[in-house]
């Protein structure tokens, strides 16, 4: 195993981590020319690996060799993505959903090229692992790791997320991929921002990034049902409220979202419950500017009517999803109108210009698929 290490944003800051084989000591990292121990996680001598981790602060943190800058005075390119594992699931009663790993699988090249964008940050919205079940033998990928399993999570996501980790420190943002009963475990040991507890978290609180000029909350919509209204949300109030003031909102499931089916809108009840939630704290929808969330496998933006910005970066990596219908879309909660869909790989930069940002919606190997000026609402 290559060394694993990376940064997460944490509801308390930056935090180190580093993986190491179970029988190695943890190691020291240099912050700003210090030197800090880190030390285990607990409960990660039950994930074949030890996680090694620290709270930090200051401006650069050092890493076997790589300098990350962990605190930045003011956020100017930030890469966003998102659903990037590759698909493997094969469970009775449910579609056998099956992605060539080998050779139609792009999250590593994106992960590759978004890396030489040089982001000062990386948001990942959630759904890392997706290799559930054995991959069948016509793939060419027989034997290969599947299940909640550090093996798995390398190949997955830690292996090939590797130039873009070394980079930029992360908000990562829980999926339903990571829901205790699917790879929670993975997610509680390897890349939850929360102090580890022994008991699988069945949501984490929401919390907020504060870079210079920027504020972004943190909030997660893993439990939500897509069918129906649940009520994931409702004890949430006073957690949404610590994100009044925030500019951008990460989330997984997509707050405002709609299509269409036999010509008739369509609006899931999961985001119907987000957004009550939301509701409770004005102060919340009062400053938001630009909402981004994953689930769907497709790039998309929308834009509410005297409201925010609804930006899905789904397609990161896992097997896409048919396009829903765009369009100008109206329901009793809200309006939104959709102005552009893109079923292809790829990530999405967002750069800070004056009084606003520019979103590039990019391929694979960056080629600009689709742009525009997200400014500031008054």
């Amino acid at each position: 195993m290559d060394v694993s290490h990376f940064v997460v944003m944490g509801p308390s800051g930056p935090v180190v981590r580093v993986l190491v084989p179970v029988d190695e000591r943890c190691p020291h990292v240099q912050v700003d020319g210090r030197d800090v121990s880190l030390v285990a996680r607990l409960g990660s001598k039950d994930f074949d690996i030890k996680i090694c981790e620290a709270q930090v602060s200051g401006k650069r943190v050092r890493v076997a060799g790589d300098e990350i800058v962990i605190g930045p005075s003011e956020l100017n390119r930030v890469v966003i993505l998102g659903d990037t594992g590759c698909r493997v699931k094969n469970v009775p009663d449910q579609p056998v959903e099956l992605q060539d790993c080998s050779h139609a699988w792009e999250f590593p090249k994106i992960a590759e090229t978004a890396g030489s964008e040089n982001p000062d940050l990386v948001i990942h919205v959630g759904d890392y692992m997706y290799r559930e079940s054995a991959c069948p033998a016509e793939l060419g990928c027989a034997g290969e790791p599947f299940g909640d399993t550090f093996p798995s999570w390398y190949q997955d996501f830690l292996k090939p997320a590797q130039p873009l980790l070394q980079k930029a420190p992360w908000v990562m943002v829980r999926g339903n991929h990571e829901l205790c009963h699917r790879a929670g475990a993975g997610w509680q040991e390897l890349l939850d921002p929360e102090v580890y507890q022994a008991v699988c978290r069945i949501r984490n609180a929401a919390y907020r990034v504060d870079i210079g000029q920027l504020s972004i909350g943190v909030l997660d919509s893993s439990l939500a049902n897509d069918l129906r209204t649940t009520d994931v949300f409702q004890d949430i109030g006073q957690d949404v409220a610590k994100l009044a003031g925030v500019s951008w909102l990460v989330t997984h499931k997509p707050i405002w979202l709609a299509t269409a089916s036999k010509g008739r809108p369509i609006s899931l009840s999961a985001s119907m419950s987000a957004l009550e939630a939301l509701e409770s704290a004005h102060a919340v929808l009062n400053s938001l500017q630009v909402a981004f969330a994953g689930h769907f496998h497709f790039f998309s933006l929308g834009e509410v009517l005297r409201g925010p910005y609804q930006v899905i970066v789904g397609n990161g990596g896992a097997l896409m999803a048919q396009l829903p219908e765009k369009g100008t879309y109206q329901f009793p909660a809200y309006t939104i109108k959709t102005h552009e869909m893109i079923r292809q790989y790829g990530y999405t930069l967002m750069t800070k210009i004056p009084d606003g940002w520019l979103l590039e919606a990019k391929s694979t190997e960056g080629e600009v698929l689709f742009e525009k000026k997200l400014m500031r609402r008054r």
